[in-house]
């Protein structure tokens, strides 16, 4: 889905746009690079442990060219809070990454524990998470959910 979301945008029509990626330095931006070594010549620009932007380019000709840039540096605070602040419709969902795992991708039970949220919790209390709460969940249709409130 990665390669080819970049596919799409590394056409001529874009060639030298800036793409603005939240967070890329400190999060996804691994995840990305990664993935687009194989396909594209990427060149990162790192400064102080911290990916800044990265350049990706087509490999064959003509060449095209777009940067992809932090967007926290513009706007310093996460997608949840900025979403509250600028009152966006959907706002980002909590997650339970660290219930995430290559065992369990296809699990159906008892909803995560809320120890599983550790990265929303400054964000996501106790009484939301008992909110959330299922009788059944299912680590497919959690994942496709949160996915569309990102």
């Amino acid at each position: 889905m990665l390669l080819q979301a970049f596919k799409d945008i590394i056409v001529p029509k874009y060639n030298k746009y800036i793409v603005y990626i939240h967070n890329i330095g400190n999060f996804d931006g691994i995840i990305l690079l990664k993935k687009l070594l194989s396909k594209y010549e990427i060149k990162p620009l790192i400064r102080d442990n911290s990916l800044l932007a990265i350049d990706v380019s087509k490999l064959n000709k003509p060449k095209i060219k777009i940067r992809l840039l932090d967007s926290i540096n513009l706007l310093n605070d996460n997608l949840r809070n900025l979403g509250k602040s600028f009152e966006v419709n959907i706002q980002k969902g909590v997650f339970p990454y660290d219930f995430v795992n290559k065992f369990n991708l296809d699990y159906v039970g008892s909803n995560p524990h809320y120890e599983y949220y550790k990265f929303d919790k400054k964000y996501f209390n106790f009484n939301d998470y008992c909110i959330l709460v299922k009788s059944v969940w299912s680590m497919k249709d959690e994942t496709f959910l949160y996915l569309k409130m990102i």
